[in-house]
């Protein structure tokens, strides 16, 4: 249990890192690490996200996902982009036996 939920967390901190903090994906690049860890056995969420990226529009909007700013508006001072916080996690309870959901 506890290396699910260590990997479960080091799959957020990906993602999270993917779609918000790094200078590429906040210039407006693809965002592959973050499309990386979409679950396989969600395709059509891939194929979604991928045609938001191809083609917004105000329904299909990357930014319900993505941070991204306008690079004629905003310029990153150096290479590093800096966060600070952390994860936590709460167990699910969903039975008396209860049982945390990592799927």
């Amino acid at each position: 249990m506890r290396a699910q939920v260590a990997a479960a967390l080091k799959q957020s901190k990906t993602l999270l890192v993917g779609t918000d903090l790094t200078p590429g994906i906040l210039r407006g690049e693809r965002p592959e690490s973050a499309l990386a860890t979409v679950d396989p056995k969600q395709p059509r969420m891939l194929a979604d996200v991928n045609n938001w990226l191809r083609a917004p529009d105000k329904k299909h909007d990357p930014l319900m996902l993505f941070s991204r700013f306008d690079p004629s508006e905003v310029r990153l001072v150096g290479d590093v982009v800096k966060a600070r916080g952390r994860m936590m996690f709460k167990r699910a309870w969903t039975t008396p036996s209860s049982t945390v959901p990592m799927d």
